[in-house]
């Protein structure tokens, strides 16, 4: 269950797996099954198959990659979130968003790219259903005639 207290998120009787609290300095990678919660600093690698919750005053300079990301604090990086992205009236993105659905409070920022594409993240590919290369072009060109249609008079009629 998930209590608001202003913009930071309080998890009530709910085990959270990573705590990097306020004050705290962490570089480095995080993978896990559960949620995170960042209160202090982070640089690194955050990837979750639950929720990363960024709270106000947090500042993260990661790739990210989760089910759920909620941003209450800065974030400058690359954030992949497989269902949805919550942005509150505090939060700051620097960087690319790729999310299949995204809610973004008055006040909230993304500044930067940002691809919301619903279905199409998935948690089997682990990437965005979006083209990593040019399109293919036809190598054959289209032919044009190579002659001219007959020209005929030209038929007005006059009353």
């Amino acid at each position: 269950m998930k209590k608001s207290n202003g913009d930071k998120i309080v998890r009530a009787n709910a085990a959270l797996e990573t705590i990097i609290g306020q004050g705290a300095r962490f570089e480095g990678s995080i993978d896990t099954d559960n949620d995170v919660l960042i209160d202090g600093e982070f640089k690194g690698k955050i990837k979750s198959a639950a929720t990363i919750i960024i709270n106000d005053g947090a500042k993260v300079s990661a790739e990210i990659e989760a089910d759920f990301v909620v941003v209450h604090g800065t974030i400058d990086g690359v954030i992949t979130v497989h269902k949805r992205i919550d942005i509150g009236s505090t939060g700051r993105i620097t960087g690319e968003v790729r999310a299949a659905s995204a809610r973004v409070s008055e006040g909230g920022v993304i500044d930067g790219v940002c691809h919301i594409i619903p279905d199409a993240i998935t948690k089997s590919t682990n990437k965005p259903a979006m083209p990593t290369q040019k399109p293919v072009m036809p190598t054959q060109k289209p032919t044009m005639p190579t002659q001219l249609p007959t020209e005929g008079k030209a038929k007005t009629d006059v009353a």
